[in-house]
């Protein structure tokens, strides 16, 4: 039985790491999540910039690519 849950527990560790992405990905992803929310909840990034621990330094480098991916 031990040896049952040591290796749910071995493949669930595997699994988790197929979904992790690095630190620049979070990043992008989170600057493209609030120019989205900025959009849709008719805000503007100055009111939302702390709920998404980001710099406009982070929103310059990843803006335009989030604008390519609107076209």
């Amino acid at each position: 039985m031990k040896q049952e849950k040591e290796l749910k527990e071995e493949l669930t560790t595997a699994m988790h790491s197929e979904f992790t992405v690095d630190a620049e990905t979070d990043l992008k992803h989170r600057v493209w999540s609030i120019l989205s929310s900025c959009k849709n909840q008719n805000k503007t990034v100055n009111e939302l910039i702390d709920q998404y621990d980001l710099s406009m330094d982070d929103i310059e480098k990843y803006k335009q690519s989030y604008f390519d991916l609107l076209k």
